[in-house]
Order: structure tokens, then sequence, then C-alpha cells
């Protein structure tokens, strides 16, 4: 009998320890967190949702809390039905819902950084997850902005300007055509005047030949003289149109 009795001992502690394993290997199984958007992208004075989601056995608690240059923060801290704590500085910022996830309200630059979640099951079990938060001026976009505006008005005045010097280009060449043709019919005008002179000295000379008087004809010499004056002048006249 007594050897009965000492079998009978033994399986009793084995079957606890079975019942334990067994129960020990549903926890495990029995928490799930998904974090939605591991990496938050966004700008100042937004309202960003840190989306979870969150499935376990009973209720769970759920903490939420911020990790940054500065050290690590606690923003939030609650079970449904139980209690809910919120930190001080984040008393009017934040906004927590059901399936674990809160809401952030009005970012701002020192809000960038890592935020960790952790979801702890009535059994102990608990479970983490971040998000990676960045938030930026919108100082940068109106720079971008207003760099791009002034390099578009640099680029119309430089078109601007060169629209006018062409214009003033135009201008010149067509007051020089206009003068050239001044001086040319100027130069006709000589020319014509001088034609009428030789044909006069060439009726003088005829008419000495006849035995008129060549008193008042003036010499070959002095014909000359006079051509190379009037050419003289001519060219003078011209260059002082074309300056």
């Amino acid at each position: 009998m007594k050897p009965l009795r000492a079998r009978t001992r033994v399986r009793a502690p084995t079957w606890l320890l079975a019942a334990l394993l067994i129960q020990q290997v549903t926890d495990n199984h029995g928490v799930t967190l998904h974090v939605q958007d591991p990496i938050i992208n966004t700008t100042v004075s937004q309202d960003i949702v840190l989306a979870i989601e969150c499935l376990c056995n009973g209720t769970p608690s759920i903490k939420w809390d911020h990790m940054s240059s500065r050290g690590i923060q606690h923003i939030i801290q609650w079970k449904a039905g139980s209690y809910l704590n919120i930190s001080q500085s984040y008393s009017d910022r934040v906004h927590s819902y059901e399936n674990g996830s809160i809401k952030l309200l009005n970012v701002g630059v020192k809000d960038t950084g890592f935020y960790v979640v952790t979801v702890t099951e009535e059994f102990g079990l608990t479970k983490h997850g971040t998000i990676v938060l960045n938030v930026h001026e919108i100082l940068y976009e109106d720079f971008y902005f207003v760099a791009v505006f002034i390099a578009f008005l640099a680029a119309g005045s430089a078109v601007l300007v060169c629209f006018l010097w062409i214009c003033n280009k135009c201008a010149n060449i067509y007051h020089k055509k206009k003068q050239l043709k001044r001086v040319s019919s100027a130069v006709l005008i000589l020319l014509q005047s001088n034609r009428i002179e030789l044909s006069e000295e060439k009726q003088r000379s005829v008419g000495a030949k006849h035995g008129y008087s060549m008193a008042t004809s003036p010499s070959p010499g002095t014909l000359l003289t006079l051509m190379f004056l009037s050419q003289t002048f001519t060219r003078k006249k011209l260059e002082a149109l074309a300056l």
C-alpha cells in the first residue's frame, strides 16, 4: 500500500506543472500589439494620431512614454473602467482611444522623438511598441517659397533688361540708318553741284578756245583743290554724324 501512495503523490505535481505550462503558453499568445505607422512626419500645429491595435484576454493596462534627448517623459496611463493618469504637461493635449491609440493636439518641435507604448495584461504579460515622430517647422517651407519667388523675380528682371537693351540697340541702328540716308542725300547734292561747276568750267574753256576771255576761269589746280576740300568736308561730316 505504501508504494501506491508514493506514486499518487508524485503524479499530482506533474499534472499541475503541465497545466501551468499550458496556461503560460496560452498567455504568451494572448497579447497582440500592432503599430500602424512606425514613422510619422508632420509639421508644427498639427494634430497627430499615434495609432495601434491591441488585442488581449481581459482588460489591459496601457502606458505611453515620450523618449527624446531631454529624457523620458510620462504621457498617459490608463485601464478601461479602472483608472486614468495623465501627465500635467499633456493634460490638455492628449486624447485616448479604446484600442490603445492616443491623439496629440497642436504638436511642436519639442514633441519630436520616440513614443513607446507598453501594454500589460492582467496576468502580468507585457508588450512594447515604438513610434518615431518627426515634427518640422513651417518656416523652412516659407523660406523655400520666398527663395523661389525671389529667383523668379531676378529671372524676370534679367529678361526685361535684355529686352530693353535689344530695343535700345534697334533704336540706335534705326537712327544711324536715318542719319546715313541724310548724309547720302547731302553727298549727292554736293556731287551734283560739283558736276554743275565742272560743266560750267568746260563751257568756259570752250569759250576761251573761241576767243573769249579766260581771266575769270579757274585753273585745273584750283578745281582739284576745291574737289579735295569738298570730299574732306563730306568725310568729316559723315564721321561726325556716325559718332
